[in-house]
């Protein structure tokens, strides 16, 4: 179901989503080799979402969302799984000029499993992630056609295991960074960007680079040249998640994990006439400490973290 609604400065969409399928059976044709019986699990679902739409005047506009989401999954009719999302966020968008764009936003994201107890009837938590982030993006256009951007981001982690060893874990993220595109003639453009990441876990902090240069000698024909440096920091569950899988496997992060530092290089070239075009190109990638996923017995030997389930 959705229902929208729109008059003058105001726009609004409300959207609820039901969706229910029951468990059943699968079962071996006539004759096997081996019997197997497997049980598929439905669910029952809600969704709603939420968006409402400001605008004052031609260069603001204010927008707002909230969501809601909830399952219910039942493997045993004692103690039906019930997972809920709860979402929202704010956002501004402003253009002073014709040349400059501000654009300021806040998000808000929790996400709870709890296991209910149909006699007893308590509804016991046993993990929740919960984030809060926030977005600064500018950006000003010159009159030659350059672009400068500039921006930042907060974000505040929150993760709740019974697994955990302390059951919660908590971390502070904080990017900034800067991009110019520079049209230096007909022939060249160059693409330079810096960025600065720091995480509370660990006190680990990285600063990357990125050039791109473009060169077109002819009208048809483009080379491309660029580096850039990657960095990706684990995440609190890459690290610290430890969940037994129904008996089937563990999931075990590593604490031990390193930040993923990784270079980057690329070339092409291509030309174009008529119908036809040719493009050339080579890359390579030099990655250090690559987060990756491994059987526990590789844990004491590498950086590893063990495959997450969605």
């Amino acid at each position: 179901m959705s229902w929208q609604l729109g008059r003058g400065r105001w726009s609004n969409l409300l959207t609820v989503n039901r969706t229910s399928v029951d468990n059943y059976n699968v079962h071996n044709g006539d004759h096997p080799v081996t019997r197997i019986v497997s049980t598929i699990y439905g669910d029952a679902t809600w969704n709603f979402k939420e968006q409402l739409t400001y605008m004052p005047n031609e260069s603001l506009r204010l927008m707002a969302r909230a969501g809601y989401f909830y399952r219910q999954l039942v493997r045993t009719a004692e103690v039906p799984e019930r997972y809920r999302d709860f979402s929202g966020g704010v956002r501004g968008t402003w253009k002073p000029t014709a040349h400059d764009d501000i654009d300021l936003a806040y998000a808000f994201d929790e996400y709870d499993k709890s296991d209910y107890q149909r006699i007893a009837r308590l509804d016991i938590r046993d993990y929740s992630n919960v984030q809060n982030c926030f977005r600064l993006l500018y950006s000003h256009t010159f009159g030659s056609g350059d672009v400068l951007s500039a921006g930042a981001d907060y974000m505040h982690d929150y993760l709740f295991n019974v697994n955990l060893e302390g059951r919660t874990r908590q971390q502070d993220s904080f990017d900034a960074f800067a991009q110019y595109d520079w049209s230096v003639d007909s022939h060249w453009e160059v693409v330079s960007a810096l960025r600065y990441d720091y995480f509370s876990d660990g006190h680990v902090s990285r600063l990357t680079p990125k050039v791109s240069l473009r060169y077109q000698p002819v009208r048809n024909l483009n080379v491309r040249l660029g580096y850039g440096m990657g960095f990706r920091s684990p995440t609190l569950k890459e690290k610290y998640y430890n969940f037994d899988m129904a008996g089937i496997w563990i999931v075990e992060g590593n604490p031990g994990l390193r930040p993923e530092v990784s270079h980057n290089l690329n070339v092409s070239a291509d030309y174009t006439k008529g119908r036809y075009n040719i493009t050339v190109s080579g890359y390579c990638n030099a990655i250090e400490n690559k987060i990756a996923t491994g059987a526990p017995f590789y844990k004491e030997a590498s950086d590893i973290m063990p495959h997450l389930p969605t």
